[in-house]
């Protein structure tokens, strides 16, 4: 006696192999989610700093070139993500050092503990010319 199969319908093994593919991929996708979370937060602390550096050198770029100093600064800013709110110190300092007669250099250094935390370093500098000499 001949089976009589048609192509309509699925088998048991089928349908177990597709719904064991479809939950491996549910799995893979919901654990990246932390990862991404995460990454999240890092990204918000360093733009953070990024943006209080670039702040300070503009500060050090308005300022008269013979007023130009070493100075620090602490400040405490919100990180808001998904709803979890967490504040984050950062202490900036600035230094300036004179590369020769007419011309400063302005060091930003800017430390922080991020929201995974470790503690962050950011680093910019920026160069001052006396064009009255």
């Amino acid at each position: 006696m001949t089976s009589r199969r048609t192509g309509a319908g699925l088998t048991v093994i089928e349908t177990l192999i597709a719904a064991t593919l479809f939950l491996t991929a549910v799995v893979v996708l919901v654990g990246l989610f932390p990862t991404a979370v995460r990454a999240t937060r890092q990204a918000q602390g360093h733009l953070m700093a990024v943006n209080l550096a670039e702040r300070e050198l503009e500060i050090s770029r308005v300022q008269d070139f013979d007023a130009l100093e070493d100075r620090s600064a602490t400040y405490v800013l919100n990180v808001e993500n998904n709803g979890a709110s967490n504040d984050i110190t950062f202490n900036t300092q600035v230094a300036v050092t004179t590369v020769r007669p007419g011309l400063k250099r302005i060091e930003v250094t800017i430390d922080y503990l991020g929201p995974d935390y470790f503690n962050r370093t950011l680093k910019m500098e920026s160069y001052a010319a006396d064009f009255n000499p």
